[in-house]
């Protein structure tokens, strides 16, 4: 049932040219306080992905970067090769989680996972140094997190958190 409500609201992940819109670059420390159910997914990674990242994108584009670190990121990690997610892995890691967070957590990766030919399609003509498939599985997956959030963990003092949970998708930029 998680799954079909998380699917409900993937459209809105997906939407280039929605009305209002918050964007993820901009908002990105408040959003992740959205909902702070534990993320899963070790840190140390992304933190050794960061030099390489900086060097690959000289130039200081911060969509590259962004792109290139996650790219590092959830390679190391195992669950994404290329474009295509690896459950059985994440869901590894999600079992170590509270119950309740790694089951929102896997319906928000598995929801994405089944609307990838969606994000793919909002990404065709980049023109990152990386690929951005990476970064916008992790923001898909958080946007439906937050949008699922239990009462008891959901920001609700935030009006970024507020419009996120309202609907109010994330704009679309590669």
């Amino acid at each position: 049932m998680l799954t079909k409500l998380v699917l409900s609201f993937l459209p809105l992940v997906v939407l280039a040219n929605a009305e209002e819109c918050i964007d993820y670059s901009v908002h990105a420390s408040e959003i992740q306080n959205c909902c702070p159910l534990p993320f899963g997914l070790p840190q140390e990674p992304l933190e050794d992905c960061i030099k390489p990242a900086e060097q690959q994108v000289p130039d200081k584009n911060k969509k590259s970067f962004t792109a290139c670190a996650y790219e590092c990121y959830t390679k190391k990690l195992g669950i994404i090769n290329g474009q295509t997610v690896q459950m059985d892995k994440i869901k590894e890691y999600m079992e170590k989680l509270e119950v309740n967070a790694g089951r929102i957590r896997i319906a928000a990766w598995d929801a994405c996972d089944q609307n990838k030919s969606k994000i793919l399609d909002a990404l065709k003509g980049h023109t990152l140094k990386c690929h951005p498939f990476a970064f916008k599985m992790m923001t898909c997956v958080e946007y439906l997190v937050d949008r699922n959030c239990p009462a008891e963990y959901f920001n609700d003092k935030s009006e970024i958190c507020q419009k996120l949970r309202s609907g109010v998708p994330f704009c679309n930029s590669s």
